[in-house]
């Protein structure tokens, strides 16, 4: 099995401490990921999409591993990432669509169940983008 992509495994390590310091597991996930993705996105030479793809795929680690509602990190997660795709001048929709292709990778973790509840969490939060969310955690199964 391979490891895990740096980005990955820093954001999914600061999320999971700053769960156990947070009343609200999804804004704290939420926030470690954005400020990475926003320093990263500013200063770094790294791809965006491999940015916020991994950052992402941390972030919902960190919840799934704490035992948190993915369709509530999921949704919490986007809107944070789009309030840092107006900060750096990043296209919202590459945005978007590279977040929901990081979260989908936890599509393996889960059951049915809970990758529909977000599916359904994201398509009412998103118009439009549960189909793509749906495609997206195909590819990563």
């Amino acid at each position: 099995m391979a490891s895990a992509h740096p980005i990955q495994s820093k954001v999914q390590a600061d999320a999971v401490a700053a769960l156990k310091d947070s009343p609200d597991a999804y804004a704290a996930a939420a926030r470690v990921a954005a400020d990475l993705v926003a320093s990263a996105l500013r200063s770094g030479p790294h791809p965006p999409r491999e940015v916020v793809l991994h950052a992402c795929h941390g972030a919902m680690a960190a919840l799934v591993l704490q035992e948190k509602d993915p369709a509530k990190g999921a949704v919490q997660l986007m809107r944070s990432l789009g309030d840092v795709a107006q900060t750096t001048g990043t296209d919202p929709m590459d945005m978007m669509t590279w977040a929901m292709e990081g979260i989908a990778r936890i599509a393996p973790l889960l059951q049915p169940a809970p990758l529909y509840s977000m599916r359904e969490a994201i398509e009412n939060a998103f118009m439009g983008a549960g189909t793509l969310f749906n495609e997206l955690c195909a590819k990563a199964k």
